[in-house]
């Protein structure tokens, strides 16, 4: 674990601190903080979803966005606190941590590891666990910190309908009038009489 930076955050009066972690590092205290936050939604399950392909992506070495974390205790880690004592506590008390975001990409995590354990190939098992992986970890934070926080970093969840991800994957043929005809993409809207 090692700590990158760390922002102050005046919104909620807490520190910002942004580490690199192994996946195997963080799934060795992961399976002790999935239930610390009873405001988060539960598990999705569906082998047909966007997790059953991250969890195919993650065992080939694909980067995720940061997991967002918060450290509950209050008064442990303020500006002067060291990098050395901040990788300290976090790896002494991970029970005081709590997922704010990426809980899913936890499930999805732990299904990967269980996965290869399965297959027997320590090889790859080894190249999973020790991929890199982000965490914020907000520090000291209260019940109020805890529900905005979660909030702003929900407020994108309204998933993308099926049109909008075709004409992703089509942008080259959408761009190109064929034949006087111009096609408009869901993010235009309707055209005008």
């Amino acid at each position: 674990m090692k700590v990158l930076s760390r922002i102050e955050d005046k919104r909620i009066t807490s520190w910002n601190i942004f580490v690199e972690i192994t996946i195997g590092e963080y799934l060795d205290f992961a399976m002790d903080i999935l239930e610390n936050n009873d405001l988060q939604r539960k598990r999705i399950k569906s082998s047909k979803s966007v997790y059953s392909l991250l969890k195919t992506d993650l065992k080939r070495g694909c980067v995720i966005p940061p997991l967002v974390l918060a450290l509950t205790e209050s008064g442990i880690i303020d500006e002067k606190t060291s990098d050395e004592q901040i990788v300290q506590y976090l790896n002494v008390n991970p029970q005081n941590l709590m997922i704010l975001d990426g809980l899913q990409r936890t499930y999805t995590m732990i299904a990967a590891k269980e996965e290869l354990e399965k297959e027997c190939d320590s090889r790859n098992l080894n190249e999973f666990l020790g991929q890199k992986l982000r965490l914020e970890v907000y520090t000291g934070i209260n019940k109020f910190g805890i529900l905005y926080r979660m909030l702003t970093l929900n407020t994108g969840q309204t998933p993308m309908s099926t049109r909008h991800q075709i004409e992703i994957l089509y942008k080259n043929l959408v761009d190109k009038h064929i034949d006087g005809v111009k096609l408009l993409t869901e993010t235009q809207g309707k055209i005008k009489p």
